[in-house]
C-alpha cells in the first residue's frame, strides 16, 4: 500500500551515508521535529495523486496507486543544500522494490529545485519524484 511509501523513503535515504554523514538520523517525515533544527535535516512527504481500480471476482479491486515523493534538503550554505539534493536524487531516482504491504516501480524526477525560504532562514534543495505502488497479494 502506498501509504507505506515513507517507509521506503526513509530507509532509502538512511542508507546513503553521504547523506547520513551530513545530517546523521535527521530525516524526518513531514515536518522536522520540535526544537529542531540543527541544519542541515531532511524532511520529505509522500502523496496518493490517483488509484486505480478494476473489476474482479469480488467486485472492484484496487490495482495500483500513482504517487510522488517529495524531499526537502534544508541547510544554512546553498552548497550544501544542492549537494544534499544530488546525493537524494541518486539515492532515489530508478529505484523500486518489494516490501511487505506493496511493490514500488522505480521513481522517476518530476523536479528539482533550490530556494531560500525566509521562514527557516535556509536554503531548500526539493526534489519531487513519480512512482506507482500495486499492493502485494498475501499468500
Amino acid at each position: 500500500m502506498s501509504v507505506f511509501l515513507g517507509q521506503h523513503v526513509k530507509e532509502t535515504l538512511m542508507g546513503c551515508e553521504a547523506l547520513t554523514g551530513m545530517v546523521a538520523d535527521r530525516i524526518y517525515p513531514v515536518i522536522a521535529i520540535q526544537g529542531t533544527p540543527q541544519y542541515p535535516f531532511v524532511r520529505y512527504f509522500t502523496e496518493v495523486t490517483e488509484s486505480d481500480y478494476d473489476k474482479g471476482p469480488g467486485g472492484l479491486e484496487h490495482v495500483e496507486d500513482h504517487c510522488t515523493m517529495t524531499v526537502h534538503c534544508v541547510a544554512k550554505e546553498y552548497d550544501r543544500a544542492v549537494y544534499m539534493l544530488s546525493e537524494v536524487r541518486k539515492s532515489l531516482e530508478c529505484v523500486g522494490g518489494t516490501y511487505t504491504n506493496f511493490q514500488l516501480d522505480p521513481a522517476r524526477v518530476q523536479s528539482a529545485d533550490c530556494y531560500f525560504d525566509t521562514d527557516l532562514a535556509a536554503f531548500v534543495g526539493e526534489l519531487v519524484l513519480t512512482t506507482n505502488t500495486q499492493p502485494v497479494e498475501e499468500s
